[in-house]
């Protein structure tokens, strides 16, 4: 009879046996790449794994690796040193067996109703799954969940604002339409003080750790509430949101997928702003120093509706400078989509109904995606145009043997 201690070598051995590797090139194509992800279809010689290491070909550095599987699996892992334009790298990726391993560098914890995103230990944003009361007792119906905030900048400055005494229906990273109509009648999901439609977290799907990013999934609801004692559902909605391993600066992206919560679409009419939005640093109101830089150059004085690959919001903490850059995708809604760039008040939004209106259809997603630079310092117009160029015409990448 085998002893306990030779079946566990058996087994590892085993295990080591069994491991099957491919190699990838990865092509930089037109564009320089840095600290960003790239993704490979898993393919098939390594579709029995669930963990996966990789090795730099010319250098024999070890690369994590990490399986992502919505919205379908593939491998995904960082290019860490730049490559040029025009410049191609091999790796070597491997199936591995399930080990117990010590602490992951990025986590996505669950406490006091709130998921919190961590890069090596620091904190890089809250999603509010569970509803934020109203600091206002004579106003509370302006709690709200389904956002995310505070976010961090990699120095630990807050960047992100909530209840805002000027406009307290601004609550972090949202997404809320501002002007629709819905069964021949108007509803405001964004200003919550009409009491006619409001936005909430009904569940958190799934989320997870790694070494190249972690994640959570979450399903909202758009609600019709006219009739208090009879709220209804007008849209669903599903955020994906992944943060990656990237500490200067953080890097995360949240794609959101609209449907008809029934058989009848939403009408969104053209209005100044709603959508996909951000409230800045409270430091920045009340005199408080702060502007926008897009793609195009303009700012608060020249940006508003203006329609730029991306925009950043920025200003100064404690004499510091720092602030978000959010990248549009080419794939979004009328992209390059519209921006509201508030003069006086330090938030902006993605706006396509600025050009007109629109209607959400029944069994028709509305997909809107947008990846998130948060940063200390003054907006780095090369590096978003570069991270941008990346997000537009990822790298490519193909099994080469």
């Amino acid at each position: 009879m085998k002893s306990p201690i030779l079946l566990a070598i058996l087994a590892i051995h085993h295990s080591n046996a069994s491991a099957e590797s491919v190699t990838v090139t990865v092509s930089a194509g037109k564009h320089d790449r840095a600290g960003v992800p790239v993704f490979l279809p898993l393919p098939d010689p390594l579709n029995r794994f669930e963990r996966f290491t990789g090795e730099r070909i010319d250098n024999g550095n070890t690369v994590h690796v990490q399986l992502a599987s919505n919205p379908k699996p593939q491998l995904v892992w960082m290019i860490g040193q730049t490559m040029k334009a025009g410049e191609s790298r091999q790796y070597r990726l491997s199936g591995i067996a399930a080990t117990q391993d010590e602490a992951p560098a990025l986590l996505m914890l669950e406490q006091d109703g709130k998921l919190q995103a961590q890069i090596l230990g620091k904190t890089v944003f809250h999603y509010n799954y569970k509803t934020v009361p109203s600091p206002f007792p004579k106003e509370p119906f302006y709690a709200r969940s389904g956002q995310i905030h505070p976010v961090f900048t990699p120095s630990g400055k807050m960047v992100t604002d909530d209840f805002a005494p000027d406009h307290k229906h601004q609550h972090g990273i949202m997404f809320a339409w501002t002007n629709t109509t819905f069964g021949g009648k108007k509803i405001d999901f964004w200003n919550q003080k009409k009491k006619q439609g409001t936005v909430e977290n009904l569940s958190v799907e799934s989320k997870g750790h790694g070494n190249v990013f972690c994640w959570f999934q979450s399903k909202h609801r758009h609600m019709d509430i006219r009739d208090p004692d009879n709220p209804k559902a007008v849209l669903n909605e599903t955020w994906t949101v992944r943060v990656y391993h990237s500490a200067l600066p953080y890097l995360f992206e949240i794609e959101s997928r609209q449907t008809c919560s029934t058989k009848a679409p939403l009408q969104i009419n053209k209005y100044h702003y709603g959508g996909m939005a951000i409230r800045g640093s409270r430091a920045w109101t009340g005199g408080g120093t702060y502007d926008y830089l897009t793609s195009e150059g303009k700012n608060r004085e020249n940006g508003n509706h203006s329609r730029p690959h991306w925009s950043s919001i920025f200003g100064q903490i404690d004499g510091h400078w720092c602030g978000t850059t959010i990248l549009g995708h080419p794939e979004n809604f009328r992209f390059p989509q519209p921006v509201r760039l508030h003069p006086k008040l330090p938030y902006f939004v993605f706006a396509p109904l600025v050009l007109g209106p629109f209607k959400i259809e029944p069994r028709k997603e509305y997909i809107s995606r947008y990846r998130y630079l948060i940063h200390d310092g003054k907006p780095d117009a090369a590096l978003a145009n570069a991270l941008w160029n990346d997000y537009a015409s990822p790298a490519k990448v193909e099994v080469t043997k």
